[in-house]
């Protein structure tokens, strides 16, 4: 798991980040545990997970101290809108706590940088500005595909 610590003012740390590996779970998310982390979130869907053998990440997140959450979206897609904000703003408010949050998905690009981008939205970051960001962190430019640009902007009524 390779962490991308995005800036952002205001208390806690976000980070994107590549999915663990399920040869090493438990020391990816320890891991993350000792660089500030208090929640993972994971953006793979159920059979993703199962096919890259972490299916068990809740509990092993959950063995390493780390709060979990899981918003299942396919590859190059997006999220459902509605859990896509509720997760946001649980997110929002960890950070607003002081608390770090990782999200990752496969490769840390498009799906991680979708629900990271809606936070930054959401804590008052214009869109570009959250992009541009996550983009820096990551070192490459996100999100994957126009549909992923178009949903933050739906979710955060910017278009």
């Amino acid at each position: 798991m390779q962490l991308f610590a995005i800036e952002r003012t205001g208390p806690g740390r976000l980070w994107t980040a590549t999915a663990p590996n399920a040869d090493d779970l438990a020391a990816d998310l320890q891991h993350a545990r000792t660089q500030g982390a208090d929640v993972v979130v994971s953006m793979l869907g159920t059979l993703e997970a199962r096919l890259l053998r972490l299916a068990g990440e809740g509990e092993a997140a959950a063995s390493a101290g780390l709060a979990f959450h899981r918003l299942p979206t396919t590859d190059f897609g997006t999220p459902e809108k509605t859990a896509a904000r509720t997760v946001a703003e649980q997110l929002r408010a960890h950070l607003a706590a002081g608390e770090g949050v990782v999200v990752h998905c496969r490769g840390g690009v498009g799906r991680s940088s979708v629900l990271a981008a809606l936070v930054l939205g959401l804590e008052g970051v214009p869109v570009d500005e959250a992009w541009h960001r996550i983009g820096f962190a990551r070192g490459s430019s996100v999100p994957e595909t126009v549909a992923q640009r178009r949903f933050v902007d739906h979710c955060l009524g910017t278009n």
